[in-house]
Protein backbone atom coordinates (compact mmCIF):
# COMPACT_ATOMS: atom_id res chain seq x y z
CA UNK A 1 0.00 0.00 0.00
CA UNK A 2 1.75 3.50 -1.04
CA UNK A 3 0.66 6.90 -0.38
CA UNK A 4 -0.69 8.74 -3.63
CA UNK A 5 1.64 11.15 -3.74
CA UNK A 6 5.81 11.47 -3.11
CA UNK A 7 5.90 11.58 0.30
CA UNK A 8 5.16 9.61 3.82
CA UNK A 9 2.15 10.85 5.97
CA UNK A 10 2.56 12.07 9.47
CA UNK A 11 1.44 10.54 12.66
CA UNK A 12 1.42 11.60 16.43
CA UNK A 13 1.18 9.44 19.27
CA UNK A 14 0.23 10.50 22.84
CA UNK A 15 0.64 7.88 25.56
CA UNK A 16 2.60 7.24 28.60
CA UNK A 17 1.65 3.52 28.30
CA UNK A 18 4.73 1.65 26.77
CA UNK A 19 2.36 -1.14 25.67
CA UNK A 20 -0.33 1.13 23.79
CA UNK A 21 3.18 2.73 22.56
CA UNK A 22 4.51 -0.92 20.69
CA UNK A 23 1.23 -1.70 19.56
CA UNK A 24 1.35 1.59 17.60
CA UNK A 25 4.87 1.51 16.50
CA UNK A 26 3.84 -2.06 15.29
CA UNK A 27 0.63 -1.04 13.20
CA UNK A 28 3.27 1.94 11.49
CA UNK A 29 6.23 -0.34 11.13
CA UNK A 30 4.54 -1.44 7.05
CA UNK A 31 2.99 1.70 6.35
CA UNK A 32 4.99 5.07 4.56
CA UNK A 33 4.34 6.74 7.96
CA UNK A 34 6.47 9.22 9.50
CA UNK A 35 5.90 9.37 13.34
CA UNK A 36 6.66 10.99 16.56
CA UNK A 37 5.57 9.79 20.15
CA UNK A 38 5.54 12.16 22.67
CA UNK A 39 3.87 11.62 26.51
CA UNK A 40 4.39 15.33 27.10
CA UNK A 41 0.85 17.11 26.97
CA UNK A 42 2.35 20.58 26.69
CA UNK A 43 4.15 19.58 23.86
CA UNK A 44 1.63 17.53 22.33
CA UNK A 45 -0.74 20.69 22.09
CA UNK A 46 1.73 22.86 20.97
CA UNK A 47 2.51 20.04 17.73
CA UNK A 48 -1.77 19.76 17.02
CA UNK A 49 -2.00 23.20 17.03
CA UNK A 50 1.16 23.90 14.51
CA UNK A 51 0.98 20.82 12.48
CA UNK A 52 -1.41 18.83 10.07
CA UNK A 53 -1.44 15.43 10.97
CA UNK A 54 -2.69 12.21 8.97
CA UNK A 55 -2.97 10.17 12.18
CA UNK A 56 -3.50 11.43 15.74
CA UNK A 57 -3.70 8.63 18.06
CA UNK A 58 -4.57 9.83 21.62
CA UNK A 59 -4.34 7.68 24.15
CA UNK A 60 -7.32 8.76 26.67
CA UNK A 61 -6.41 6.95 29.72
CA UNK A 62 -3.02 8.75 29.92
CA UNK A 63 -3.17 12.32 31.83
CA UNK A 64 -4.32 14.98 29.86
CA UNK A 65 -5.66 12.38 26.96
CA UNK A 66 -9.04 13.75 26.98
CA UNK A 67 -8.19 17.47 27.64
CA UNK A 68 -6.70 17.47 23.89
CA UNK A 69 -9.52 16.11 22.35
CA UNK A 70 -10.93 19.22 21.96
CA UNK A 71 -7.86 20.14 19.96
CA UNK A 72 -8.33 17.95 17.37
CA UNK A 73 -12.15 18.38 16.75
CA UNK A 74 -12.66 19.69 13.12
CA UNK A 75 -14.05 23.14 14.28
CA UNK A 76 -11.59 24.28 16.77
CA UNK A 77 -8.66 25.30 14.44
CA UNK A 78 -8.16 25.29 10.37
CA UNK A 79 -5.68 22.75 11.33
CA UNK A 80 -6.91 19.35 9.79
CA UNK A 81 -6.52 16.12 10.95
CA UNK A 82 -7.35 13.01 9.07
CA UNK A 83 -7.61 10.23 11.00
CA UNK A 84 -8.01 10.70 14.90
CA UNK A 85 -8.45 7.54 17.29
CA UNK A 86 -9.05 7.70 20.64
CA UNK A 87 -7.67 4.91 22.81
CA UNK A 88 -8.92 3.41 25.62
CA UNK A 89 -9.27 0.88 27.80
CA UNK A 90 -11.76 1.51 29.89
CA UNK A 91 -15.71 2.25 30.05
CA UNK A 92 -17.09 4.14 26.96
CA UNK A 93 -17.72 8.55 28.37
CA UNK A 94 -21.10 9.38 26.80
CA UNK A 95 -20.09 12.96 26.65
CA UNK A 96 -16.41 11.60 24.83
CA UNK A 97 -18.70 9.33 22.51
CA UNK A 98 -21.20 12.45 21.49
CA UNK A 99 -17.87 14.82 20.85
CA UNK A 100 -17.00 12.06 18.68
CA UNK A 101 -19.45 11.44 16.41
CA UNK A 102 -19.74 15.47 16.00
CA UNK A 103 -15.70 15.94 15.43
CA UNK A 104 -15.42 12.63 13.46
CA UNK A 105 -13.17 10.78 15.58
CA UNK A 106 -13.41 7.22 16.01
CA UNK A 107 -13.94 6.14 19.54
CA UNK A 108 -13.71 3.80 21.43
CA UNK A 109 -10.63 2.03 20.19
CA UNK A 110 -9.69 -0.83 22.37
CA UNK A 111 -5.51 -1.13 22.82
CA UNK A 112 -5.55 -4.59 20.77
CA UNK A 113 -7.44 -3.24 18.28
CA UNK A 114 -4.77 -0.26 17.41
CA UNK A 115 -3.40 -2.40 14.15
CA UNK A 116 -6.61 -2.94 12.48
CA UNK A 117 -8.16 0.11 12.89
CA UNK A 118 -4.51 1.61 11.33
CA UNK A 119 -4.85 -0.20 8.68
CA UNK A 120 -8.62 -0.14 7.44
CA UNK A 121 -8.32 3.85 8.05
CA UNK A 122 -5.14 4.06 6.03
CA UNK A 123 -7.02 4.46 2.55
CA UNK A 124 -8.57 7.65 4.22
CA UNK A 125 -5.81 9.08 5.90
CA UNK A 126 -4.24 8.84 1.96
CA UNK A 127 -7.21 10.26 0.39
CA UNK A 128 -7.63 13.13 2.85
CA UNK A 129 -4.03 13.71 3.14
CA UNK A 130 -3.98 14.81 -0.43
CA UNK A 131 -6.59 17.11 0.08
CA UNK A 132 -4.99 18.42 3.06
CA UNK A 133 -1.36 19.17 1.22
CA UNK A 134 -3.19 19.94 -2.40
CA UNK A 135 -5.58 23.08 -1.46
CA UNK A 136 -5.53 25.02 -4.72
CA UNK A 137 -6.57 21.79 -6.77
CA UNK A 138 -9.48 21.36 -3.79
CA UNK A 139 -10.13 25.17 -4.17
CA UNK A 140 -10.07 24.78 -7.74
CA UNK A 141 -12.98 21.78 -7.60
CA UNK A 142 -14.80 23.86 -5.26
CA UNK A 143 -15.05 26.56 -7.26
CA UNK A 144 -16.11 24.27 -10.73
CA UNK A 145 -19.02 23.14 -8.07
CA UNK A 146 -19.92 26.09 -7.30
CA UNK A 147 -20.07 27.83 -10.97
CA UNK A 148 -21.60 24.54 -12.46
CA UNK A 149 -25.17 26.05 -12.97
CA UNK A 150 -28.36 24.74 -11.62
CA UNK A 151 -28.54 20.92 -10.84
CA UNK A 152 -30.83 17.99 -10.51
CA UNK A 153 -30.50 18.50 -6.62
CA UNK A 154 -31.28 22.31 -6.32
CA UNK A 155 -33.89 21.29 -8.61
CA UNK A 156 -35.13 18.74 -5.56
CA UNK A 157 -34.48 21.47 -3.42
CA UNK A 158 -37.42 23.80 -4.93
CA UNK A 159 -39.73 20.66 -5.10
CA UNK A 160 -38.76 20.41 -1.59
CA UNK A 161 -39.97 23.97 -0.59
CA UNK A 162 -43.06 23.79 -2.39
CA UNK A 163 -43.94 20.04 -1.09
CA UNK A 164 -43.39 21.68 2.45
CA UNK A 165 -45.47 24.37 1.70
CA UNK A 166 -48.45 21.92 0.17
CA UNK A 167 -47.77 19.96 2.77
CA UNK A 168 -48.68 22.29 5.27
CA UNK A 169 -51.77 23.14 3.78
CA UNK A 170 -52.80 19.70 3.84
CA UNK A 171 -52.20 19.33 7.02
CA UNK A 172 -54.49 22.17 8.26
CA UNK A 173 -57.47 20.91 5.62
CA UNK A 174 -56.84 17.46 8.10
CA UNK A 175 -56.82 19.27 11.61
CA UNK A 176 -60.40 20.77 9.96
CA UNK A 177 -61.31 17.55 8.78
CA UNK A 178 -61.54 16.50 12.25
CA UNK A 179 -63.56 18.68 13.73
CA UNK A 180 -65.54 19.32 10.62
CA UNK A 181 -65.78 15.97 9.19
CA UNK A 182 -65.56 17.18 5.13
CA UNK A 183 -62.16 17.66 3.65
CA UNK A 184 -61.28 19.06 -0.13
CA UNK A 185 -58.81 17.16 -1.69
CA UNK A 186 -56.52 18.44 -4.88
CA UNK A 187 -55.57 14.92 -5.72
CA UNK A 188 -57.22 11.72 -5.95
CA UNK A 189 -56.45 8.84 -2.88
CA UNK A 190 -54.36 6.95 -5.81
CA UNK A 191 -52.55 10.02 -7.28
CA UNK A 192 -51.25 10.78 -3.66
CA UNK A 193 -49.93 8.06 -3.04
CA UNK A 194 -47.84 8.10 -6.32
CA UNK A 195 -47.21 10.94 -5.65
CA UNK A 196 -45.77 10.63 -2.45
CA UNK A 197 -44.06 7.68 -3.52
CA UNK A 198 -42.31 9.58 -6.46
CA UNK A 199 -41.09 12.57 -3.28
CA UNK A 200 -39.66 9.86 -1.10
CA UNK A 201 -37.95 7.77 -4.50
CA UNK A 202 -36.60 11.28 -5.08
CA UNK A 203 -35.59 11.87 -1.65
CA UNK A 204 -33.83 9.01 -0.90
CA UNK A 205 -31.74 9.51 -4.28
CA UNK A 206 -30.71 12.76 -2.80
CA UNK A 207 -29.96 11.40 0.25
CA UNK A 208 -27.46 8.92 -1.13
CA UNK A 209 -25.94 11.66 -3.37
CA UNK A 210 -25.26 13.45 -0.33
CA UNK A 211 -24.12 11.55 2.11
CA UNK A 212 -21.08 10.03 -0.51
CA UNK A 213 -20.20 13.59 -1.78
CA UNK A 214 -17.49 14.13 0.61
CA UNK A 215 -15.21 11.81 2.52
CA UNK A 216 -16.68 12.60 6.32
CA UNK A 217 -19.48 11.33 4.74
CA UNK A 218 -19.39 8.63 3.19
CA UNK A 219 -16.84 7.43 6.77
CA UNK A 220 -19.77 8.52 9.54
CA UNK A 221 -22.89 8.69 7.49
CA UNK A 222 -23.79 11.98 9.04
CA UNK A 223 -27.29 12.70 8.13
CA UNK A 224 -28.12 15.01 5.18
CA UNK A 225 -31.03 17.60 6.70
CA UNK A 226 -32.44 18.17 2.87
CA UNK A 227 -33.44 15.15 2.05
CA UNK A 228 -34.31 13.51 5.47
CA UNK A 229 -36.68 16.83 5.63
CA UNK A 230 -38.36 15.25 2.00
CA UNK A 231 -38.46 11.91 2.85
CA UNK A 232 -40.42 13.07 5.82
CA UNK A 233 -43.10 15.20 3.90
CA UNK A 234 -43.34 12.59 1.58
CA UNK A 235 -43.92 10.08 4.14
CA UNK A 236 -46.84 12.48 5.72
CA UNK A 237 -48.33 12.95 2.65
CA UNK A 238 -48.36 8.67 1.88
CA UNK A 239 -49.88 8.52 5.33
CA UNK A 240 -52.87 11.42 4.83
CA UNK A 241 -53.75 8.89 1.45
CA UNK A 242 -53.78 5.95 3.79
CA UNK A 243 -56.55 7.37 6.35
CA UNK A 244 -58.61 9.00 3.24
CA UNK A 245 -58.33 5.53 2.47
CA UNK A 246 -59.39 3.87 5.35
CA UNK A 247 -61.89 6.95 6.30
CA UNK A 248 -63.36 6.23 2.37
CA UNK A 249 -63.79 2.15 2.95
CA UNK A 250 -65.39 3.03 6.79
CA UNK A 251 -67.79 5.76 4.86
CA UNK A 252 -68.52 3.37 2.38
CA UNK A 253 -69.16 0.23 5.09
CA UNK A 254 -71.40 2.92 6.96
CA UNK A 255 -73.32 3.56 4.16
CA UNK A 256 -74.47 -0.18 2.97
CA UNK A 257 -75.49 -0.89 6.46
CA UNK A 258 -77.68 1.92 6.30
CA UNK A 259 -79.04 0.97 3.38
Amino acid sequence: MTAPHDRNLEALIYSDDQWISARCAEAFAELPVDWVRTEDSNVASKLLSNSSFDFVILDLDSPSGTALLPRVRTDSSDRRHAVVLGITGGGIDADILEMSYESLIFYPVRPEQICSEVHRAMPLAERVSKHIHLPSESDENAEDLETSGPTLFDGLRSVARVVATKSAEQFRQFVAHLSQKEMQHSLSIVAQERVASLISAAGTIWYVHEITRDWTRLAFLVPATGPTQLIGVATLLWLCAKYRRASAKQSLTTATETN
